[in-house]
């Protein structure tokens, strides 16, 4: 199977090397890798020279390719590169997600046990009756491939679940996608989600080695207060269950 990575960068530009480090160097090499590039003011003359100095080190080892969107389309519009070339699956990455080296390699014997019908990621939710948000996580520490309601920071999916994902327009731009994905694709193909097994002694099978990135001042989630962020989050998984979406407690 082939598979491409897409890296989508907003603010998150200071890492973009370390992450497409970490790509080419999988156990399961990647055929392609995009770098997607929201545009913004903070890396408008320092992200040229910054991707000229990853295609220098990085591109005899993979083809690299730089897309920039001057805009600011939000937390979708990265997905659309899978559009552009047709590959088996995409290893989507936020742009404060380092990945171990094996995590690929973990997400293609997951599929081995589950099927080719699933949504792989690195930190995955599962949502309760009374809290329909982040409650229940499981990311690295996680000692059996889990099923999830949602997963999110890398995502392992098919060209397939992507064209599903813009068959709606989404509820909000800039928030919600990892719902979003999942929730389409089990209403339209029955669709699956699972985190993989990802033993707190193997980190090089984690599908982001430092998290803490993501929790820093500036990211999307912390600029918006955790009360504004988990509002956005639960008016989104209300509106795919009211279009038939079905969290693991509704079918236990």
């Amino acid at each position: 199977m082939s598979y491409a990575v897409i890296i989508g960068v907003y603010k998150g530009g200071r890492w973009l090397s370390r992450i497409v480090e970490a790509c080419v160097n999988q156990t399961v090499p990647p055929d392609k890798i995009f770098v997607w590039m929201n545009w913004n003011k903070d890396l408008e003359y320092i992200f040229p020279v910054m991707y000229a100095e990853i295609e220098s080190r990085y591109g005899k080892k993979c083809d690299i390719e730089r897309i920039v969107d001057f805009g600011n389309h939000g937390v979708y519009s990265r997905f659309t590169a899978a559009f552009i070339h047709n590959y088996d699956r995409y290893l989507v990455l936020d742009d404060d997600t380092i990945p171990g080296i094996k995590f690929v390699e973990n997400c293609y014997n997951t599929i081995d046990c589950i099927g080719n019908n699933s949504i792989i990621g690195y930190r995955g939710i599962r949502l309760k009756p009374d809290a329909l948000y982040d409650v229940d996580a499981y990311e690295k520490g996680t000692t059996s491939i889990t099923e999830v309601d949602l997963c999110g920071h890398a995502w392992f999916v098919t060209r397939q679940q992507i064209l599903a994902m813009f068959e709606d327009i989404p509820v909000n731009y800039f928030n919600g996608e990892d719902t979003h994905i999942s929730a389409i694709n089990q209403i339209k193909y029955g669709t699956r989600t699972y985190i993989p097994q990802q033993l707190i002694s193997e980190p090089q099978t984690w599908g982001s080695t430092m998290q803490h990135l993501g929790a820093q001042a500036g990211r999307l989630s912390t600029s918006l207060g955790p009360q504004e962020h988990f509002e956005q989050r639960k008016r989104v998984n209300e509106h795919w269950i009211s279009k038939g979406w079905t969290p693991l407690f509704s079918r236990s």
